[in-house]
């Protein structure tokens, strides 16, 4: 994308605070390649927290219903 894009720059504003925290903790090998997997580690992160809120949402709401 051109950098100069208000929409990419916009973008790059919200999600460069994450990224740059995760790129830190990550180790080197996964900046030899050109391809950035940031992102990919980003989603997969918000994936698992998402799923385990879900389930201990599910949990307490099932605990709730029984009471």
């Amino acid at each position: 994308g051109d950098p100069y894009n208000p929409i990419v720059r916009f973008i790059r504003q919200l999600t460069e605070p994450v990224f740059s925290r995760v790129r830190r903790i990550l180790p080197n090998f996964f900046f030899r390649s050109s391809i950035d997997f940031t992102p990919m580690i980003v989603l997969i992160i918000l994936l698992l927290i998402e799923n385990v809120v879900l389930g201990f949402l599910f949990e307490l709401g099932q605990i709730l219903l029984k009471k």
